[in-house]
């Protein structure tokens, strides 16, 4: 036997065990003693460890909301009225009532009439946390299911909460960002009028459904 060689074979035999002591506490961590673990033998002698687990309830139920946001999104996509639709499949609070949706329908229909009333505006009025914002952006998004393409939202005149209407409107028109997907067939875009005054393009509103957001000041500016 060569000089050496037993201290060699001590310190490799030694670095195996500490490698195979890490991959149990890996593998323990990974899988508790509940968990299925298989060591199947290979036929030189060696063994490969398979991890075996059963999801997780919290996975199964992630899986069941993707898989409800997919078909509420495809029942959306050849209806008449996409927005609205995928709004009301995605409302956050379960099942969209029966009365709000009325009341965004009737709203949109008597705001897009005709005739002597056709200038008269419409006023939502209720409680604090009540849902008027969640349901005049439904109305915002049903006009736009219906032709109109720009909507200008008018808010108190602080830029702290011009950036919140414009966080919270990005929020729940998510689901219409702009993608590289070739099926998406609407894109709202959300603008802060302090950014677009002077260089928003025609052919930026023509390519999908424009929100501006301005103060309600007579003049707007960039002021706290």
């Amino acid at each position: 036997m060569y000089p050496g060689f037993e201290s060699l074979s001590l310190r490799h035999a030694t670095a195996e065990k500490l490698q195979a002591s890490r991959l149990f506490s890996v593998l323990h961590v990974l899988a508790p003693p509940t968990s299925p673990l298989k060591i199947p033998s290979r036929p030189n002698g060696t063994h490969l460890k398979e991890l075996g687990m059963p999801p997780l309830p919290w996975m199964m139920t992630q899986q069941e909301a993707f898989k409800a946001a997919e078909a509420s999104m495809a029942s959306a996509k050849n209806s008449k009225t996409p927005i609205w639709d995928t709004l009301k499949a995605n409302y956050p609070y379960g099942a969209m009532p029966q009365e709000k949706i009325e009341c965004v329908e009737e709203t949109v229909e008597k705001l897009l009439e005709t005739g002597p009333h056709a200038e008269e505006p419409g006023l939502l009025l209720g409680k604090i946390q009540c849902g008027k914002t969640d349901t005049f952006e439904d109305i915002i998004g049903l006009a736009f299911d219906k032709g109109i393409d720009v909507a200008i939202v008018i808010t108190k005149g602080t830029k702290a909460l011009v950036n919140q209407t414009i966080r919270r409107m990005k929020k729940d028109y998510r689901f219409f960002r702009a993608t590289d997907s070739l099926e998406q067939h609407t894109t709202i875009n959300i603008y802060n009028i302090m950014d677009v005054w002077c260089n928003l393009r025609q052919a930026k509103v023509e390519s999908g459904k424009t929100v501006i957001v301005s103060k309600k000041n007579a003049v707007n500016k960039w002021q706290r």
